[in-house]
């Protein structure tokens, strides 16, 4: 298993940043790694809200699908991902700070059946995604509460799917 763990200070107050967190069709403005990512049910979001994702990964797109499972406004969001022979738990959580909110950010993958001899490299590449990730989050967020236009080349444009059609 590979795991990620950020901490991330950001100037977001609370209530904003979980909004924009548990709508994970957002992960494709912030994570580098992320190609498409879509929502594919309706309703308000909640535990059993369903997301598409692409990602990109050693040269391959990966369709991926994510349900959130854990929906604790505005403290705590768990999410898993499934593909074929991959299982990701992303789990994310938020407290508030004088100058906006803590969020941590643990992210795991695992691989199933033979695919488990590539854990070690894994775990090499996903540090390296994740620290991208943790980046574009941080820069996203901050571009979100101050009302910057100007965003990092990741966040340039616009990945969810059917944006710009």
């Amino acid at each position: 298993m590979a795991r990620f763990l950020d901490v991330i200070d950001v100037s977001m107050p609370l209530t904003g940043a979980f909004e924009y967190l548990v709508d994970f069709c957002h992960c494709a403005d912030w994570d580098p790694g992320v190609v498409e990512a879509r929502r594919v049910d309706s309703g308000p979001l909640g535990v059993g809200s369903r997301f598409a994702l692409v990602v990109a990964f050693l040269g391959r797109r990966v369709p991926m699908h994510y349900t959130l499972e854990a929906h604790e406004p505005p403290h705590r969001i768990l999410l898993r991902g499934t593909a074929s022979g991959v299982e990701s738990i992303d789990e994310i959580t938020l407290v508030p700070r004088s100058d906006g909110t803590r969020i941590t950010y643990d992210a795991r993958v695992e691989l199933a059946g033979v695919a488990r001899l590539a854990d070690p490299l894994l775990g090499l590449v996903f540090q390296r995604t994740g620290a991208a990730a943790a980046r574009g989050l941080r820069e996203r967020m901050e571009a979100l509460a101050t009302g910057s236009r100007s965003a990092p080349r990741s966040l340039g444009r616009d990945k969810r799917a059917g944006a710009g059609s």
